[in-house]
């Protein structure tokens, strides 16, 4: 990574000390229609430059952790002594703690994926190395695998102590900065793209590595060549990827191109590239540095649990403002094609988007002008921060699918993040251009140099998004959760809820935990559940865990009941695994009864009227004599 312009150090400002998640009050009119943003009170102790979901203390409920990384504080910053230089946390937002954790190989820049048993797998990161006393602190980062072991590990049986990192998974043949990882169906992990070193522009760009690979590595001769990674250099880095739910096939999208990987064969490259490229004259190559966000639609039984895929963000080229456009695919679709739908309300280059348990999705965070990368206090190449933010309801008519919500309070440039919680919020994160305000004002005195009253750009804080969902009436909860936590793919399952289930299981749904950088977020995913029946008599609902991990990839998920009036309570965590299907009695059909919203079908069960269809579908005055430069990215 390229040291910053910046050649004097920044003062700190003084940060209390510890944290606390706020209750989630009474909510107002207005909350009940666009939600309400609330901050947690103190640090996250590093900047969550890269961000993970993990489960609290058993039972595993909504009590949350977060695991957080940030690259190491160079000159002319001081070193983080909140953390004495360590650059990963588990953080517990409800007692106000985070607890540093030493991981030697630099994961800043790294990929990352959460496993089948709950750990988080990071892959690459960037080469930058310190020392403390003359003895290595942190090294080189790029070629290294390794696994976090959080707090609480969800089955109680740890293969490693808590808090600690493991680092005997044996390094890559090839180095990865700004790589992508993503779970399979197997348990497996692919790893696609990431450059052999960190880019600058102002050098020659000798650093393509266009390959991807597995962990575990597989038989066979590794990594692999994909051309279409090779043709898109240097905008292949941080590519979205998906495990496709019907054929298991993985979509990758590299900017313009998308390519389909098909890993259930020994040596398979880019079989299919069928789908044709996304090209749109108005917007730059919507991958880094001009970042949009990614995500595959929610699968529902009404959708077949067919994969949309969505891109939202990024950068315009005629004025290098945000963009707010918006696109659709329908990757396993024999002859697919992308669509154009309804553009955000406001443009965003780095968004985040965040799958929610009722099926709608929560776009924030991202910058209003510029492109992605620099060091930290580069806030020159994005900015102003974008804090408007917006829900997209896939059912909602053309034309009025994005619904404004309040603002965020906290901006969010560049290395930020957002995750939803088990207690049905989402969680915001990160920023290391919290300087911004300094380079709108043109404040020479603060680039390079720091003097009072300049600001930091690190940004510690937390924001909590509640959506309107939480302030309904009459929220539903599962009080007994099915008896085993581990449920199998295919098996039936039962649990019980706190009030009549035609009403307060509508709809039961079920999002994965998740990991995030850089808006890229591959462990993501929604699915509703087939449900089998509903008895009021004793509140017991019986659905079906999803069919095959092309579907939901093993691992955590955040299980949800989703109210007749659209209300959800607080989530209980399930793992999804491999094994023998089972199954329960399922309660014999109930008489048909009517419902406000609804109809019962011939088996008793409520199902809702207007279910989901498929779904096909501030200009900165420095800014062009900035990107004419378009220096170093990190």
């Amino acid at each position: 990574m390229t040291p910053s312009v910046l050649t004097a150090l920044l003062l700190t400002a003084p940060l209390v000390a510890h944290a606390a998640v706020p209750d989630i009050a009474a909510a107002d009119a207005s909350n009940v229609k666009i939600g309400r943003w609330d901050n947690v009170t103190g640090t996250t102790g590093v900047v969550c430059i890269h961000t993970a979901m993990l489960p609290g203390p058993a039972p595993m409920g909504s009590k949350w952790r977060l695991m957080c990384m940030e690259r190491p504080h160079v000159a002319p910053y001081a070193v983080n002594a909140q953390t004495n230089q360590e650059t990963t946390v588990e953080i517990d937002p409800w007692n106000g703690n985070f607890t540093t954790t030493h991981v030697l190989r630099n994961p800043f820049c790294s990929g990352h994926s959460l496993t089948a048993d709950g750990r988080l797998l990071v892959i690459g990161g960037d080469e930058a190395a310190n020392t403390i006393n003359g003895a290595p602190f942190i090294i080189d980062g790029r070629n290294a695998r390794r696994i976090y072991t959080p707090m609480h590990v969800f089955d109680g049986t740890q293969t490693a102590p808590a808090n600690t990192w493991n680092l005997t998974l044996g390094d890559m043949a090839v180095n990865r900065w700004y790589p992508t990882v993503l779970t399979l169906a197997d348990g497996t992990h692919m790893i696609v793209s990431g450059s052999t070193n960190n880019l600058d522009f102002a050098k020659p760009l000798t650093t393509n590595n266009p390959t991807y690979e597995y962990y575990p590595t597989r038989p066979g001769v590794w990594p692999k060549t994909v051309s279409a990674l090779s043709r898109a250099y240097p905008f292949n880095l941080y590519p979205p990827a998906f495990q496709l739910p019907r054929t298991g096939k993985v979509f990758v999208f590299i900017g313009r191109e998308s390519i389909l990987i098909d890993p259930t064969t020994p040596a398979s490259a880019e079989d299919d590239t069928t789908i044709p490229p996304l090209i749109r004259d108005a917007v730059h190559f919507m991958i880094y540095p001009y970042t949009p966000t990614v995500v595959i639609l929610p699968l529902t039984i009404a959708n077949n649990w067919t994969a949309t895929i969505q891109v939202c963000g990024g950068t315009l080229t005629a004025s290098n403002s945000s963009s707010s456009f918006c696109f659709q695919v329908l990757p396993e679709d024999p002859a697919p094609q992308w669509v154009d739908i309804d553009t955000m309300p406001f443009g965003k280059v780095m968004p985040d988007a965040v799958l929610l348990p009722d099926g709608k999705v929560f776009y924030t965070n991202g910058g209003a002008w510029g492109f992605a990368g620099g060091a930290a206090g580069e806030a020159y190449n994005s900015q102003p921060p974008a804090y408007e933010s917006f829900l997209y309801d896939p059912n909602a008519a053309a034309g009025s699918r994005f619904t404004r919500v309040p603002d965020a309070t906290v901006g969010r440039l560049y290395h930020s993040g957002a995750l939803l919680t088990p207690d049905g919020r989402v969680v915001t994160t990160g920023n290391e251009e919290a300087n911004w305000p300094d380079v709108v004002a043109n404040r020479t005195n603060c680039m390079p140099f720091r003097q009072t009253p300049c600001l930091s750009p690190f940004e510690y804080r937390m924001e909590l998004y509640s959506p309107p969902y939480l302030f309904l009436p009459n929220p539903p909860s599962i009080t007994k959760p099915p008896t085993s936590l581990t449920i199998t793919y295919g098996s039936s399952f039962d649990f019980i809820v706190n009030a009549d289930p035609r009403a307060a299981a509508a709809r039961v749904t079920m999002t994965r935990y998740a990991s995030t950088t850089h808006s890229t977020n591959t462990d993501q995913r929604f699915v509703e559940l087939e449900v089998l029946s509903r008895n009021p008599a004793n509140n017991r609902v019986v659905v079906r865990a999803p069919k095959n991990g092309f579907v939901a990839a093993p691992g955590l998920w955040m299980l949800w009941v989703v109210a007749e009036n659209g209300a959800v309570g607080k989530s209980v965590t399930v793992k999804i695994a491999s094994g023998t299907a089972t199954s329960v009695t399922v309660d014999p059909p109930l008489a048909a009864t009517a419902t406000s919203t609804g109809k019962a079908s011939a088996a008793g069960r409520v199902e809702p009227v207007g279910r989901w269809v498929g779904v096909g579908v501030v200009t900165a005055v420095i800014g062009a004599m900035v990107l004419a430069v378009f220096s170093t990215f990190v």
